[in-house]
């Protein structure tokens, strides 16, 4: 994986929070950044996409990264 800060200029950390079922990778920002976002990094063709999420009130809060988290409200 190419270096972040070269390709964004930024000098956060990120942490590796999975993997989506097209492959590509999801990194967050250790701490939270205004206005959140998360990076998907595609390994086999080299290149990063940068998400925001602009809706985020509260950013004294953690926010948390979940990708593989599912909530089902059937009752069994």
């Amino acid at each position: 994986m190419p270096p972040l800060a070269d390709r964004f200029g930024m000098s956060y950390k990120f942490a590796f929070r999975g993997i989506l079922g097209n492959g590509e990778m999801i990194l967050t920002p250790i701490t939270t950044p205004k206005p959140f976002f998360f990076l998907c990094y595609n390994p086999e063709g080299g290149e990063f996409r940068k998400i925001v999420i602009d809706d985020i009130v509260y950013y004294s809060d953690i926010i948390q990264v979940f990708f593989d988290h599912a909530e089902s409200y059937m009752v069994l």
